[in-house]
């Protein structure tokens, strides 16, 4: 009789069980079975997917294993380069993370909640449908200044700048404080080369509201991501990444897309903080009064003064009056 053919969900689920044992095995049993040959020698490999309990991790050999994390090992992300053991079933064991820079979290009640790691670039994508939240581009940039990533505004779905007149305007405010911008469409070839060349070398993570295009860009992007794809006709924007996933790009670099940046708060961040992620304010917080002026009511503030005279854009000014509110 032939051997019943296991479904993808089967499978899946038979590689967390093996997984799951080889995570739980006390440090005496993981040496024991390192010992007996049970568990390979110490391989290198970099997270692909984390799925909280385990992870998909990639060998050099360009095959994914599904690995256990081990209970007293540290957070670890996408992104992540770690040491792990393969055991004879393709199963494996995290057992080290590795030196990591570039690395992006978000607050989960005191937690802090990792998202991606050794990461260059902040790509942050918008469109004119669904309508492009200012606010939520302004708190990335914030975020990136934070972590110290260069950002890059992407304009995807160029081809439908008439649905949103004042957009064009508004981005081009970014411009002028020197935040790179590409304009972007799947109908596009051009715009998608030029996207790689700004991508190449990089190790990026792709964030913006949802809805935007990040899956149709990483579709196109890279050979077989087969990222799921929205309905185009929801104006509001639909979720379609449920976990974090790293994608290679054809030539040099790396892509992420994280679910954990579609809601993105600053509420670890302090006043002080946030204005330094205001960098068009830069110029105008020395001609403040007060060392620890707020930039809200003060007398003689160089920021509210930029603002009268039209020098810091009156939109912007009320996001940082938005993002500092609960501080």
């Amino acid at each position: 009789m032939s051997k019943r053919k296991l479904s993808k969900q089967q499978q899946k689920r038979i590689s967390e069980r093996h997984a799951d044992i080889v995570n739980n095995l006390s440090e005496a049993e993981l040496a024991n079975a390192i010992a007996a040959g049970q568990l390979s020698q110490e391989l290198i490999g970099t997270v692909i997917a984390n799925y909280g309990k385990f992870a998909d991790v990639e060998h050099s050999d360009q095959q994914i294993y599904r690995c256990g994390v081990r209970q007293n090992l540290a957070a670890f992300a996408v992104g992540d380069e770690v040491v792990w053991r393969k055991a004879p079933d393709d199963t494996g064991v995290i057992v080290a993370i590795h030196p990591r820079h570039g690395l992006v979290w978000r607050q989960q009640g005191k937690q802090k909640k990792l998202l991606a790691a050794n990461i260059d670039q902040f790509n942050i994508v918008c469109a004119p449908i669904p309508k492009t939240n200012l606010l939520l581009l302004d708190s990335y940039l914030v975020a990136a200044h934070y972590f110290h990533l260069n950002s890059i505004i992407l304009l995807h779905k160029c081809d439908l700048l008439n649905a949103d007149a004042k957009l064009a305007t508004q981005l081009d405010y970014y411009q002028v404080m020197n935040v790179p911008m590409l304009q972007t469409s799947i109908y596009d070839i051009g715009s998608i080369k030029q996207l790689c060349l700004q991508l190449q070398g990089k190790n990026s993570i792709f964030v913006g509201q949802s809805g935007v295009g990040k899956s149709s860009l990483l579709n196109q992007l890279v050979s077989g991501a087969n990222a799921r794809i929205a309905d185009s006709t929801h104006l509001h924007g639909k979720h379609t990444t449920s976990t974090a996933n790293l994608y290679h790009l054809d030539q040099t670099g790396c892509v992420i897309d994280s679910p954990g940046m579609r809601d993105f708060q600053l509420d670890f961040l302090t006043r002080t903080e946030i204005a330094a992620g205001f960098v068009d304010f830069k110029a105008y917080l020395e001609k403040c009064q007060f060392r620890n002026c707020s930039h809200q009511h003060e007398p003689r503030c160089g920021v509210i003064d930029a603002v009268k005279h039209n020098h810091i854009a009156h939109w912007r000014y009320e996001n940082y009056l938005a993002l500092i509110k609960e501080k």
